[in-house]
């Protein structure tokens, strides 16, 4: 259906340091693709304007890209995933310990 997003998630993750909220966020490749494009654009422009090198369409063209790439960012509701990944969490009984605690600390089992 519209506005349902279907995620796998692979039965075993490595264990690691990083908290297991981050290695669910982690598991969200289109917002880390979004956010890292998003922010390279943004470095680009930054630069553009201490260079003085873009031309107006160049100008035209990176705002239309930000334009579209914060409406995504807002459609995925991006900048919620931490809260929902703890909603969801909690939900499957993990304790706020568990949650911000490194993956080394689960059973795996």
């Amino acid at each position: 259906p519209v506005g349902v997003d279907v995620l796998y998630v692979e039965q075993e993750a490595a264990a690691s340091a990083v908290s297991v909220v981050d290695q669910v966020i982690a598991a969200d490749t289109l917002r880390l693709a979004l956010l890292a494009e998003e922010a390279a654009l943004l470095e680009q422009w930054e630069a553009a304007e201490v260079e003085d090198t873009w031309v107006e369409a160049e100008w035209a063209a990176a705002a239309a890209k930000l334009t579209h790439l914060s409406e995504e960012l807002l459609r995925i509701k991006a900048d919620a995933a931490e809260g929902t990944v703890r909603k969801i969490l909690t939900g499957l009984g993990f304790t706020d310990q568990m949650q911000d605690g490194p993956t080394t600390i689960l059973s795996g089992g």
